[in-house]
């Protein structure tokens, strides 16, 4: 609506602003916000979600677990290694 109220302007300047203004947002909504940025987002994987901690207390998201109670952490150890007879059992020294 305002595109084409800025289109029928008098001004031949107006005119062109309209339609470059029409034609850039035609483009925005079907190339880029369709195709472009899906496949960029799929690209970059989980570090489209990724988020800073200041700004993650600054909005309160939310962490999946209720409060008080206590955060796992994973350390990497050894490896274990192999039964040598073959047997799937595990060696730990």
């Amino acid at each position: 609506m305002a595109f084409g109220s800025l289109a029928a302007a008098p001004q031949p300047e107006i005119e062109m602003f309209a339609t470059g203004l029409g034609l850039g947002v035609l483009l925005d909504a079907a190339v880029i916000r369709a195709l472009l940025l899906p496949s960029f987002v799929a690209v970059i994987g989980r570090w489209n979600w990724w988020l800073p901690g200041w700004p993650a207390l600054l909005v309160r998201v939310p962490t999946g677990r209720r409060p008080g109670t206590p955060v796992l952490v994973r350390t990497p150890g050894p490896r274990p290694e192999p039964d040598p007879a073959g047997q799937g059992r595990r060696i730990y020294e």
